[in-house]
């Protein structure tokens, strides 16, 4: 109430100073300086002064000294924007552990939960998002430096752009990726006539460059698989343009145990045509299909690692 009141005055006494006469410029218009100091004046109920630290005015009241006009804000709605001119912030106080922030309402939860939140310290720290939160973050560019270690990451289970001591994930310019493709009895008596894709088609003009693969083979009981000629390989274009060497099934699949055969990369030219945006499959080479062992047999995973080009020219 004192507060209102001390604002009514203040605008009767402007208002009957400006009908009492007529200025000719800014410089000629009554005003009132307060005391600018950055130590805190006695207090007394109703004391003005200027805070040169914080640089607002501030006012005695109720017991404690407020900032008047624009430095603070006494709580309620917010019903328009909020605009700033440059060089202007949301700031917390300056004690130390103050936690200041910005919060959402959990529906579910009937709570208030922290999107983003500032604790004040001799490090400032700040935290985005809470146990009950989720975070997404778009845009055209995302960049984060740390001078310390990142900790509390288990899994990146999306998409996107990774760069860690040195080695690039995700970028147009030779993305590494690994992909598990577990092959059933099916596929495996089926390789001949029907390729098993590895690798999707990267796109309009992108290649994949294969740099490792192992076939992991898991017996299960009985009769292993049958074949004399029937070989694997990896191949563009649902294997039509071989990739690397020939695996040998024969010592391989005809085992009566788990068995581990490595894929080698070979320094064959071809046409870049054969390549860009084609996908990767295995295949059956030999002169027919694998004859299947009994039901029990166990199934043959390919661990594939490669890598996608794009922007070459191709």
């Amino acid at each position: 109430m004192k507060r209102l009141t001390l604002f009514f005055v203040t605008v009767l006494l402007a208002a009957s100073l400006c009908s009492a006469q007529t200025y000719q410029d800014a410089s000629q218009f009554p005003w009132i300086r307060l005391q600018a100091t950055d130590t805190t004046p006695p207090a007394v109920e109703g004391a003005l002064y200027h805070d040169l630290s914080e640089h607002i005015p501030k006012v005695y009241a109720n017991g404690s000294w407020t900032a008047l006009g624009a430095g603070t804000f006494a709580g309620g709605s917010v019903t328009a924007d909020i605009v700033m001119t440059t060089g202007e912030y949301i700031r917390s106080s300056t004690t130390t552990a103050h936690t200041t922030g910005l919060q959402g309402y959990d529906v579910d939860g009937t709570a208030y939960v922290n999107g983003i939140s500032v604790t004040n310290g001799n490090t400032v720290a700040v935290a985005l998002g809470a146990a009950t939160a989720s975070v997404a973050i778009t845009s055209t560019g995302f960049n984060v430096s740390t001078a310390g270690a990142v900790s509390g990451v288990t899994t990146l289970a999306a998409s996107g752009n990774v760069t860690t001591a040195g080695v690039t994930f995700g970028t147009t310019g030779g993305s590494e990726y690994i992909a598990v493709v577990d092959l059933a009895d099916s596929d495996m008596v089926a390789l001949r006539g029907t390729p098993v894709e590895l690798i999707a088609a990267p796109g309009e003009g992108k290649y994949i460059e294969v740099v490792a693969c192992q076939l992991i083979f898991d017996y299960g009981s009985g009769t292993a698989y049958a074949e004399s000629a029937d070989n694997l390989i990896l191949g563009y274009d649902d294997g039509t343009t071989q990739i690397g060497n020939t695996l040998e099934m024969t010592g391989f699949i005809d085992q009566t145990a788990d068995m581990v055969l490595w894929w080698v990369n070979s320094a064959t030219a071809r046409a870049a045509a054969l390549a860009v945006n084609q996908n990767v499959a295995l295949k059956n080479s030999g002169d027919g299909e694998i004859v299947t062992g009994d039901a029990s047999d166990g199934a043959l995973r390919v661990i594939i690692t490669y890598r996608v080009y794009s922007s070459l020219g191709l």
